[in-house]
C-alpha cells in the first residue's frame, strides 16, 4: 500500500533498521521494502564520485531498474548529459520528473529512451557531501501516480533523510567491498569546486564568455573564480595557472570522458 503520509512510526523504524544495515543485500531489501512502501516500482540510489586524479569519475549504483536499461545507461554514458542526475548535481532540493520539462540543460532524448523500459515518471532525492561527493535516490513510476504533488509535499521532508542515509549506508559499503577508504578525496584542497570547473574549462580551449555558459554562471562570477585560482597559484596569468593546475592534478584535461559505473547487485 502506497504511503500518502508518512507515519512517524514507520519513519523512525525505517531509520532504525537502515542503522544496522552491514551488507550490500541488506540494503538492496531496505531499498526494495521502501520502494514498495511509497508505492514506486523502481529505484536507483547512486554515490557519484569526483576522482580527478585518476582523470575519470566513478558512479556506484544500486538499483532494481531493467537491467538492459542499466547497461545501456552504463554503456552509452548517460550520467553526464542526464537532465536529472543535472539538476540533481545543482540542488539539494527534492524535485519531480516533470520539474525539468523547463530546463535547457541535459539531453532529453535519455528521459525518452527510459520511456521504453517503462520509466516514465519519479520523484529525485539530491545528496551532497564534502569533496565532490554527490549522491541521488531515484523512485520511479511506470506511470505517473495520481495526486503526486501533494504526496511529494508530504513525503519529501522524510524521504529526503532516508535518502541521506542511505547513501551514507551506500558510501560505508563501497569502501568495504572496494578497500578504498578515500574513494571521495581528491587532491583539490587548494582550490575550490567551481574554481576547478572554470579552470578546467579555460584549459580545455573555452572563453570567459563560453564557461558561463556551460555553468551557467555570469562572466563576472567566472572571472571572480579565475581570478582567484590565478592568485591561489601565485601565477602570472591564465595560462601559467592552468599550466600549474594540470601540474599539481588540481585538473585533468580528460576529466570528462566516460565514467566508470557499477551496479550493487546480490
Amino acid at each position: 500500500m502506497a504511503l500518502n503520509i508518512i507515519p512517524k512510526k514507520w519513519f523512525s523504524t525505517i531509520r532504525e533498521e537502515i542503522s544496522q544495515i552491514s551488507s550490500k543485500n541488506e540494503l538492496i531489501q531496505k531499498l526494495e521494502q521502501i520502494k514498495q512502501d511509497i508505492g514506486a516500482d523502481y529505484y536507483s540510489c547512486g554515490t557519484y564520485y569526483e576522482n580527478i586524479n585518476q582523470n575519470k569519475d566513478v558512479v556506484f549504483i544500486t538499483s532494481d531498474t531493467p537491467v538492459a536499461w542499466q547497461e545501456e545507461y552504463k554503456d552509452q554514458g548517460y550520467i553526464y548529459n542526464d537532465p536529472l542526475v543535472i539538476k540533481a548535481r545543482k540542488t539539494n532540493i527534492p524535485f519531480l520528473w516533470e520539474d525539468v520539462e523547463n530546463e535547457t540543460y541535459g539531453n532529453f532524448n535519455i528521459l525518452e529512451k527510459a520511456t521504453q523500459y517503462q520509466l516514465n515518471y519519479g520523484i529525485v532525492f539530491p545528496i551532497h557531501g564534502a569533496n565532490g561527493l554527490f549522491g541521488f535516490l531515484f523512485l520511479i513510476y511506470k506511470e505517473k501516480p495520481g495526486k503526486m504533488k501533494s504526496r511529494f509535499e508530504h513525503i519529501m521532508p522524510y524521504m529526503q533523510i532516508i535518502a541521506a542515509q542511505l547513501i551514507e549506508v551506500q558510501i560505508k559499503l563501497i569502501k568495504f567491498e572496494t578497500g578504498n577508504s578515500k574513494l571521495n578525496t581528491i587532491n583539490s584542497n587548494l582550490l575550490t569546486k567551481r574554481q576547478r570547473e572554470c579552470l578546467l574549462w579555460a584549459a580545455e580551449g573555452k572563453t570567459t564568455e563560453e564557461i558561463s555558459i556551460i555553468l551557467l554562471l555570469s562572466i563576472s562570477t567566472v572571472t571572480h573564480h579565475l581570478e582567484l585560482a590565478r592568485e591561489k597559484l601565485n601565477s602570472d596569468n591564465r595560462t601559467q595557472c592552468i599550466a600549474k593546475a594540470l601540474d599539481q592534478n588540481l585538473i585533468a584535461l580528460e576529466h570528462k570522458k566516460k565514467p566508470t559505473i557499477s551496479y550493487l547487485r546480490i
